[in-house]
């Protein structure tokens, strides 16, 4: 396996995040697509973690490599790095920023960032902010895929970026393993953030479709399970971000619930106003009976498509080009 062709993937400080999970399994699979040998960098993840029982199944791994060098050594064996997906520059718990900045890359390895965030805001003290700039400009590339991140580092960083598609989007379908968890008709709730608003949408959800609602405690879930769910479900009702991603890429009708008051609400905001799905939106601060033709109103994943197409096209081809 020669240089020119390794990547190491560090998309993960989370390993219960599911955006980070699933957008590290699509774009392992994307830079397959393009050529390239794809190494997950695991330093963040938990054994016991659902990222880590998906992943360690369908992706090769640093932990799995037997390395006879240090950590560092190895990362110096690779010809790029990319970073990337929700939340990826947010500091998790005892990180520094130069860990997720990934400053201790040697210099002639290519660096790309492929559609990070900050989730609601960056919280940099000033002292970490200051040195996070300065470790920006030693990417070769910079990408985003929602407005919140795009003004963040356009206004906090001064740094132009390249719009693209969020990374779940990258991949057409998931790998999964099906439990037989259920069968029939049903509307599958994953709710992370419960309020009564939220429960409101569920429960009008239940009584226009007349389908069983199957409420999931996101925590209690693997990853296969979502998968399985969606895929099985006639709609999906979440105020996940990432939930929303899977629900478009098996193009189940869905009812995306958010807040007006919530910035991380803009990395599937962004999205569905690209799609010109915006109107699957019912936001906590309005009458959530205002939208209650939504629950039977299909989506038309015809037109949904084409655009989509064209998005992830483009994507795919503006990463290429930054690994040439």
């Amino acid at each position: 396996m020669g240089k020119k062709r390794n990547i190491l993937l560090d998309t993960i400080n989370n390993s219960y995040d599911l955006g980070q999970v699933l957008s590290t399994y699509a774009l392992y699979k994307t830079l397959e697509e393009l050529g390239y040998d794809c190494v997950v960098n695991d330093r963040y993840l938990d054994e016991k973690s659902f990222g880590y029982q998906y992943l360690k199944e369908r992706c090769c791994m640093v932990a799995g490599m037997n390395l006879r060098m240090t950590r560092e050594e190895y990362y110096s064996t690779f010809y790029a790095f990319i970073t990337g997906a929700s939340n990826r520059w947010r500091l998790c718990k005892d990180e520094k920023v130069e860990d997720t900045f990934f400053q201790q890359i040697i210099p002639q390895l290519k660096k790309i960032a492929y559609a990070p965030s900050f989730g609601e805001d960056c919280d940099y003290s000033v002292g970490p902010k200051n040195a996070a700039y300065f470790m920006m400009k030693t990417y070769n590339a910079i990408s985003v895929a929602d407005d919140n991140t795009l003004n963040i580092l356009n206004m906090e960083f001064d740094v132009s970026c390249e719009r693209v598609c969020n990374p779940i989007l990258l991949s057409d379908k998931f790998s999964y393993t099906d439990n037989g968890k259920e069968e029939g008709l049903f509307i599958a709730s994953f709710i992370e953030e419960p309020d009564i608003q939220k429960q409101k949408v569920v429960s009008l959800a239940e009584e226009k479709v007349r389908y069983r609602v199957a409420n999931y405690n996101i925590k209690e879930l693997c990853i296969d399970n979502y998968i399985e769910l969606i895929q099985k479900s006639s709609l999906v009702i979440t105020d996940s971000n990432a939930i929303v991603h899977l629900a478009i890429v098996y193009k189940k009708p869905f009812i995306a619930i958010l807040s007006r008051n919530k910035k991380k609400s803009l990395e599937v905001i962004s999205t569905l106003e690209q799609l010109g799905l915006e109107e699957r939106i019912i936001f906590v601060e309005d009458d959530v009976k205002e939208k209650s033709y939504l629950y039977k109103k299909p989506i038309k994943y015809g037109v949904v498509d084409y655009k989509l197409k064209a998005f992830i096209e483009h994507s795919k081809e503006w990463l290429g080009k930054c690994l040439e």
